[in-house]
């Protein structure tokens, strides 16, 4: 009897000491989730959930941790580390549970975050159904608004809407329309991407409604958003002001900093300077301008001090932000911020500094515009490359189809030649359509080719031009100056306008894009001067005469003469035009007459 006790009161101690631990272990994993705005403190809860799951020796509370421990690396823009442990997560859990549809949630958000927005709609859309079965309505919204976010991302507004309409409708169905801000917000923002502001306002007009005038501050930005993109200007800083004081009350520092630049725009706009330098001022002065916008605030207050005359303030302030812009490695924001610094420094008669400068900013201009040329010519290599392997599995189909049917060819018997015959024929016919498709592939790609070099041809043509009008403002404001130092500056502009090395590039591109033309003008008109192939090549390329001026550093009446004698020297009749005749030039099979 006694042993029997003894027994019983073990077994219940057991137990106790079990459900304990599994109390604390769903605490754990609670605090994970409501901890997730601190990214830190939310890894480390569920780390220590998964060690007391670890502790239970349970497998299936485990991998519910690691969802949780998953999540917390994706907050903390661990990304692939939180892939990882999300798709060892989603292979064990037990399917149809919450954990594993949050998992699959966050796979999804890990595919957006990496622009795989095929992978993370499909995702989303199969934690959809956990969530679904699980009468989650929340999850389903988020789920819904999540691939409309994706859209959103791709430029697909009219689907973003239309996903975002849905986990806002799923919502109010439920009973739910006191958490549809999120959803207002979403649809809101596409109406402003559409140019829709009317419809925009009302979205975020119903946002505030929802809190009756209270606590979030947001939809005064948005509104004085819309307000300001339709340039209603005193609209857009009387709500920009509102979203300021409520960002004040509720000590949203991030609040306080997105509505001040904002105002401080407005003001810039309005052309009151020291309006915007004081809200420039008050955003800097809370410490909490994101890094990537640090240059920026830096730029506008240097450009507001610029608009009143304070050139040494403008100076510096545009100097922090080229500074700052090196630690976020901003070209485009380089690019804007030396071309400003020129026109300063130009200003100050500083004409060195100001060259400098100028061809500072055109480096990083030709650079990004570089860079998004080849981006979009790598996009079309890609798809052709796609194309060209889906062409390959058709013909692969194609031919297994082919086999297969030769088999049966043996089978049938006497009708096996004819069949094999009518095999061949479309065999044939395949085989020279799949060459045909590879033909026009491979024209595509040269074409692609073609297109790159002539951007390249008239990028480093405007570039030239560019630098030579540059050059030219300074010569202007040099004019005005005495002295020995005003030599040494004008020769100095005199050897860079005469670069040589310029028109050697200037050759390089041209050839690559108008193949033979060089030796077909020659070939045709063995007695022209340097300057008059130059010029026939800048015509070949329809510029216009003050283009051409530029280029030449001669006068644009200068051009119209130069052409006369250039016509003359092809000894073109008087009722031809140079421009055809030279276009011609390159043209295949093309009949050339001299007179």
């Amino acid at each position: 009897m006694i042993k029997n006790v003894v027994f019983l009161c073990f077994a219940y101690f057991i137990s106790f000491c079990s459900s304990s631990q599994s109390l604390q272990f769903e605490k754990a994993l609670s605090n994970a989730h409501l901890g997730r705005v601190n990214r830190d403190s939310a890894l480390l809860k569920a780390n220590f959930a998964y060690e007391l799951a670890k502790k239970e020796n349970s497998e299936e509370s485990m991998n519910k941790a690691l969802t949780y421990i998953g999540a917390a690396y994706y907050n903390r823009r661990e990304t692939d580390t939180a892939g990882f442990i999300l798709k060892k997560a989603r292979q064990k859990l037990e399917k149809g549970s919450f954990e594993h549809g949050m998992a699959i949630w966050y796979s999804g958000k890990v595919c957006l975050r990496n622009a795989k927005y095929d992978s993370a709609k499909q995702y989303y859309l199969l934690a959809k159904e956990i969530f679904v079965e699980l009468d989650s309505v929340i999850f389903v919204s988020n789920c819904l608004a999540e691939i409309g976010l994706s859209q959103g991302m791709q430029g697909n507004y009219s689907e973003a809407l239309k996903w975002f309409t849905q986990a806002y409708e799923n919502k109010l169905k439920n009973g739910l329309e006191a958490e549809t801000d999120d959803d207002l917000h979403n649809i809101a923002t596409v109406y402003m991407r559409q140019g829709s502001y009317d419809k925009a306002i009302e979205m975020f007009q119903k946002s505030i409604a929802l809190k009756d005038g209270h606590g979030d501050y947001s939809p005064y930005i948005g509104i004085g958003g819309a307000y300001n993109l339709q340039h209603q200007r005193d609209s857009a800083l009387f709500y920009y002001k509102k979203a300021y004081e409520m960002a004040s009350a509720e000590r949203s520092l991030g609040g306080v900093v997105s509505a001040a630049i904002n105002i401080s725009n407005i003001y810039f706009q309005k052309e009151e300077h020291r309006s915007a330098i004081k809200y420039l001022q008050i955003a800097s002065a809370t410490g909490a301008v994101p890094a990537r916008s640090v240059p920026s605030v830096y730029g506008e207050m240097g450009k507001n001090y610029f608009g009143l005359k304070m050139l040494d303030s403008a100076k510096y302030y545009l100097m922090l932000g080229l500074e700052e812009s090196f630690v976020v490695n901003s070209r485009q924001y380089k690019a804007e911020t030396s071309e400003f610094l020129s026109k300063i420094l130009a200003e100050q008669k500083k004409f060195e500094e100001a060259y400098e400068y100028a061809t500072m900013s055109m480096i990083y201009a030709d650079s990004i515009n570089r860079e998004r040329r080849d981006d979009a010519i790598t996009d079309q290599r890609v798809k052709l490359e796609t194309l060209k392997k889906q062409h390959e599995i058709d013909a692969l189909n194609a031919e297994n189809l082919i086999h297969q049917y030769k088999q049966l060819s043996l089978i049938v018997g006497g009708v096996s030649v004819a069949f094999i015959s009518l095999l061949a024929f479309f065999n044939f016919r395949s085989r020279s359509k799949l060459k045909q498709q590879r033909l026009e592939e491979e024209k595509a790609v040269l074409r692609l080719e073609l297109d790159k070099k002539v951007a390249q041809l008239s990028a480093h043509t405007l570039s030239m031009i560019h630098q030579k009008n540059g050059l030219e403002e300074i010569e202007q404001h040099l004019s005005k100056l005495d002295g020995t130092e005003k030599q040494k500056i004008q020769n100095v502009i005199s050897i860079n306008k005469a670069q040589e090395k310029d028109w050697d590039n200037f050759n390089n591109y041209f050839s690559q894009v108008h193949a033979q033309f060089f030796d077909v003008l020659n070939s045709n008109h063995s007695g022209l001067t340097q300057s008059e192939i130059r010029l026939c090549a800048l015509v070949r390329m329809n510029l216009a005469n003050n283009e051409i001026a530029t280029l030449l550093n001669i006068e644009s009446k200068s051009v119209k003469m130069a052409r006369y004698r250039l016509k003359k020297k092809l000894e073109l009749a008087e009722d031809q035009d140079l421009n055809s005749y030279i276009s011609k030039l390159t043209m295949p099979d093309s009949s050339l007459t001299t007179g």
